[in-house]
């Protein structure tokens, strides 16, 4: 090459020669110049403690750094070190006309920022968020391109949940039938969901960005006041306060009791509060009925317990009459009518004597037996197997009732099993005339103590 030059320049006259050597020493001076701004702007890219990776303007890598040769993969880096790498080789094809129009832009504005889908050598991919700065060449117009990257995918899925947690809030808050609403700091209105718009009855165009004063009664909101303003003074993330009774106001002045809980909450630098609030009207309606009704069935209770003092005092009376009564009843027949039977025993003949003593069993346990006693004895059986049972309570033998009601052994049987089934009387192996007597002695005793209870009372 030099050779040539040399041959060249021999071909020239001394002025032309002079001028043009001079020319070629100034090239030189600015290759090496280049050449030396290029490796210092290399060794600075690699000892930066972030991916960096240089290109050209025509965006084929120049050089970069380990971090970013690490980021990218093994693949791209054997590829970069060979050379030739594009870096639009490395992106999305979704994110390839901001690529192509950097040449443009850089031109108008040194430093660009950017978010790229970018392709790691085995083919996985992660979004990038590159800074460009340009760094001019000797004739002080831009040459390369310093990208300095960084990753960040969890960044965008943290960015993308919170995008969906909010579609999932707002769809919610939509859905629900109580009022939901954030405000900033100053109480200005941010969201409005459909149930404010049924509370309150104002659409979202005619309230947001008004204060939330206008929503609640003035009375009540100096009250609560001071509950608000510690809210947004506390220095905690989240504080709340939950359950607050107050004065709604709808559109047109109208004030109804509605419950409000609040949250505030702090994002970055600044404050919001989200509340929740409901229109209590209906509650506390059927809060005044129960309190009324509770009264009304106070004063009915008061009134069912004077009635009940008076009908105790009524079946008093009544329980009196019907002991003086049984008593006057057994008198009676006790000197009247037994003496009868007493004397007709006497002139009767056997069948005949056996019939009275029925009689007599009969009236005994009519004027003789406890109300409660009698009523549980007879009150399951018929009057024909009451006569039965008088009979057996005597001793006698189903025979010998058969003969006396002029029945068939089988019938008295028959009679006696059913009477054995109503009493209650499953074991064979008790006696039915011996329970029926045991009874009878139960009684009497009952009777006599009953009548020494009365006597000691009189």
């Amino acid at each position: 090459m030099q050779v040539l030059i040399e041959k060249a320049l021999d071909r020239l006259d001394p002025e032309e020669r002079t001028a043009l050597e001079q020319r070629l020493a100034a090239v030189e001076v600015l290759e090496k110049e280049l050449g030396d701004r290029r490796y210092r702007l290399e060794t600075l890219i690699r000892h930066l403690p972030e991916p960096v990776v240089l290109t050209d303007l025509r965006g084929i890598i120049v050089a970069a750094n380990e971090h970013a040769l690490s980021l990218l993969g093994r693949t791209v880096a054997e590829a970069i070190e060979r050379g030739g790498v594009e870096f639009s080789d490395l992106i999305s094809s979704e994110d390839l006309s901001f690529e192509r129009s950097l040449p443009e832009l850089i031109r108008t504005s040194r430093h660009l920022q950017a978010e790229y889908t970018l392709r790691r050598g085995d083919g996985t991919c992660f979004t990038a968020e590159l800074n460009l700065e340009s760094v001019k060449g000797l004739d002080d117009r831009p040459e390369f391109l310093v990208r300095v990257l960084r990753d960040v995918t969890e960044k965008t899925w943290v960015r993308e949940k919170l995008h969906q947690l909010e579609t999932s809030y707002e769809a919610i808050a939509q859905l629900s039938n109580s009022a939901i609403l954030l405000a900033d700091e100053s109480g200005r209105l941010l969201s409005w969901n459909k149930g404010a718009e049924a509370v309150f009855r104002y659409l979202a165009e005619e309230i947001l960005g008004h204060p939330i004063q206008e929503l609640i009664s003035p009375r009540y909101f100096e009250v609560h006041a001071e509950r608000f303003a510690r809210l947004f003074a506390h220095g905690s993330t989240v504080e709340s306060e939950k359950d607050l009774e107050v004065e709604g106001l709808r559109k047109g002045g109208e004030e109804f009791p509605m419950e409000l809980s609040i949250v505030a909450w702090r994002s970055g630098d600044e404050r919001y509060f989200s509340a929740i609030l409901r229109d209590i009207t209906n509650y506390k309606q059927t809060q005044v009925k129960l309190i009324e009704l509770t009264e009304l069935l106070t004063m009915e209770k008061a009134a069912l317990n004077e009635k009940n003092i008076a009908l105790k005092e009524i079946l008093g009376q009544i329980e009196h009459d019907r002991k003086e009564f049984t008593l006057q009843l057994s008198s009676a027949v006790r000197r009247t009518v037994l003496p009868v039977i007493d004397r007709l025993e006497v002139i009767a003949t056997s069948i005949e004597r056996d019939y009275l003593a029925v009689i007599r069993n009969n009236l005994l346990e009519i004027i003789d037996f406890p109300e409660d006693t009698q009523t549980t004895l007879y009150a399951v059986l018929a009057p024909r197997e009451i006569e039965v049972c008088n009979l057996v309570a005597r001793g006698m033998s189903s025979k010998e009732i058969a003969a006396l009601m002029r029945l068939s052994p089988g019938t008295v049987n028959v009679y006696r099993k059913r009477i054995r089934q109503k009493l209650g009387l499953t074991s064979q192996g008790e006696s039915l005339s011996r329970y029926l007597q045991r009874q009878q002695l139960q009684r009497r005793g009952q009777e006599k103590t009953s009548r020494v209870q009365e006597v000691s009372r009189k």
